[in-house]
Formats: structure tokens, sequence, C-alpha cells
């Protein structure tokens, strides 16, 4: 037992010593929010899926003590129900920081231009309204 705990710590610290940590891109750009919602969806999908197997099974243990006096996982169900609620509301924060990179993607600018007025007065500046997108 003792060397098996020696094992695993081992190769604990060799992992967390020499394994290289991911580039993160720097913060409030879009391909920071969208690397955000990408490890919150799949954090919020992974507990979401725990929370529903939790409950599936206490539903089967349920079922098979149905003619015994056991009183049910009451535990299991509330820890399902609070990993599902999780999983959903960590789902909804992954998509708001979706939306976040998809406004900081698209712009919205007002300039003025040159051009003729169609009032028939001399040519002069007429304000437009444009997208700018930012596909860096």
């Amino acid at each position: 037992m003792r060397s098996l705990l020696l094992v695993v710590f081992y190769i604990s610290f060799v992992t967390v010593s020499f394994c290289q940590e991911p580039v993160k891109p720097p913060k409030n750009t879009a391909a920071y929010y969208m690397q955000k919602s990408r490890t919150k969806k799949a954090t919020g999908w992974v507990l979401t899926g725990v929370g529903i197997g939790f409950l599936i099974g206490a539903a089967t243990h349920d079922y098979d003590q149905i003619l015994t006096d056991k009183k049910p996982p009451t535990a299991v169900y509330i820890t399902g129900a609070v990993l599902i609620a999780t999983g959903i509301a960590i789902l909804v924060s992954g998509s708001r920081d979706r939306k976040k990179a998809e406004t900081l993607l698209v712009r919205v600018y007002h300039e003025p231009i040159q051009g003729f007025a169609f009032s028939g007065k001399a040519p002069g500046a007429i304000t437009a309204l444009g997208l700018r997108f930012n596909l860096h």
C-alpha cells in the first residue's frame, strides 16, 4: 500500500512539474471568451451527465428495493439534482461568454463618407452606418 501511494505521488509530481501549460490568449479578446465558453460548456455537460447518472442510479436502486422497508437514497437524489442544476448554470454562463466573443468580433461604426447629397446641393459628407468584422 505504501509503495502504491509513493508511485501515485511520484507520477502526479512528475506530471505537474514537467507538463507544458497551454498558452492562454490575452483577456478581453474574442479568442479568450471563445476558449472560456468551450471550457464552460464541456464542464457543464459533464456535470449534467453525472447528475443524470446519479438520478438514474438512485431510481434503479429504489426500483430494486421496492418490496423492502429500506428508505430511499435521498442524498443521491439531492446530489444528482444539485449536479444537474450546477451543470445547467455553467452551460448558460458559457453561452454568455460566446455572445461576448461574437460582440467583440462585430463592431458597428458611424462615420461620415464623401459623396453626393440627394437634396440637390453641392457634394458633401453623408453619414453612413456599417459593420466591421474583426477576423483575426
